[in-house]
């Protein structure tokens, strides 16, 4: 009778070599980015000046005036980032002209939805998760409001900005 070698040993090997390979590809240039993320997963909504320091790492320069901030995260590996915030008027025109590098002329007016082809338009929409549902967040009270969104690239965002009631709305994907 013919002896036939086991491949258990070898299928075994390339197993470890396998998991090795991914331990070190996560040490050498991933382990700041994973803890972000993991970090912004376990916490995802920020309110009030919690919220400031995510605000202003999607570049927005907020005046010491701003108030009611909102920072929410949600999804993985492409998130999406939603945030808000309330000002005087003439500070948050300075604010959002600086961010989007356009005048508030160049902006559409808001006509109650952000784009057909966009579902997760609100925290609230969120994966159907309605304990994410704020007051915070709620494009239903804007009722006079400006709009721009930019669907070019592979980071895309939207703004809304409610003047009447000094409040901005922004969204990134």
């Amino acid at each position: 009778m013919e002896h036939i070698p086991s491949v258990q040993p070898v299928k075994s090997c390339f197993r470890r070599f396998l998991i090795t390979l991914g331990i070190m590809a996560v040490c050498a240039g991933g382990i700041s980015l994973l803890c972000h993320v993991v970090k912004k997963m376990l916490v995802p909504v920020y309110v009030g000046e919690k919220a400031r320091t995510y605000i202003g790492e999607n570049g927005f320069t907020l005046p010491d005036s701003a108030t009611q901030l909102y920072y929410f995260i949600g999804g993985f590996p492409q998130h999406q980032e939603f945030l808000a915030f309330s000002g005087p008027t003439l500070a948050l025109d300075a604010v959002v002209e600086k961010k989007i590098g356009k005048k508030l002329a160049d902006f559409e007016p808001w006509k109650g939805q952000v784009s057909v082809n966009d579902v997760f338009y609100s925290p609230a929409n969120y994966k159907s998760d309605l304990s994410l549902k704020t007051e915070l967040y709620d494009l239903s009270r804007v009722k006079n409001g400006l709009y721009l969104e930019d669907d070019s690239g592979y980071r895309r965002w939207y703004l809304v900005y409610d003047r009447a009631n000094g409040r901005v709305y922004y969204n990134r994907w």
